[in-house]
């Protein structure tokens, strides 16, 4: 019964690294813990470290196996943003009119050909409803000055 235990204690540190919070490793710690324990006082010493080698042993690949797979689940590389146009600003808007929707202060919304844009203005304080030119873009947002 010990060693069900045992298995137990690292089933529970491996799910720690899919799992936030580190309950599961501190239950499986104590699981594999109480298992030695259990060992000590049921079988004999040879019994107890041929066991504990086994336990060590399959703790250090249960650890190694587990990073080995969070390294293999790609929680976010830059080959995943590949294609992407969140943070690209459309160039085809510069030098075009609008009208500011919301005040921007320096930052706000604006509407360029039927399109609502985050813009920041580059001359400070633009009201809402006043004309503004596009004089540039950067990351997802446009600049622009009022005309």
């Amino acid at each position: 019964m010990p060693f069900v235990l045992g298995f137990f204690g690292l089933v529970l540190v491996f799910l720690e690294f899919f799992v936030p919070g580190g309950i599961l490793a501190l239950l499986g710690s104590l699981c594999l813990v109480g298992s030695l324990i259990w060992t000590a006082l049921s079988f004999s010493m040879l019994t107890v470290l041929v066991y504990f080698v086994i336990v060590l042993v399959a703790f250090i690949f249960t650890v190694r196996f587990a990073l080995y797979k969070v390294k293999q689940k790609h929680i976010s590389l830059e080959s995943d943003f590949e294609g992407s146009t969140a943070n690209v600003f459309d160039a085809s808007l510069i030098n075009e009119a609008g009208v500011v929707l919301s005040d921007l202060k320096p930052s706000g919304f604006i509407k360029v050909n039927n399109q609502r844009v985050q813009a920041v203005s580059e001359c400070g304080f633009i009201k809402k409803g006043k004309k503004i030119t596009v004089t540039n873009g950067k990351s997802s947002y446009l600049i622009v000055k009022p005309l």
